[in-house]
């Protein structure tokens, strides 16, 4: 990936959806921001696999 590709991306859409993930487990975390806020660096590297995965899967839609 070259540095444009990487500038393109909305990391929010990934950030905001593995707050929903977190928040969906854990009903006592803090609004998005405050959320974020808590780490000094978002684990975004460590995690965009999995919620990527997760992501892919709940917008997929089945034919009946």
């Amino acid at each position: 990936m070259d540095i444009a590709s990487i500038e393109s991306i909305d990391f929010d859409l990934f950030y905001n959806f593995t707050w929903v993930l977190a928040k969906t487990a854990d009903k006592s975390i803090p609004d998005p921001i405050t959320w974020l806020d808590q780490f000094e660096q978002f684990p975004l590297v460590d995690v965009i696999s999995e919620t990527q995965d997760l992501l892919t899967h709940s917008i997929q839609g089945k034919k009946k």
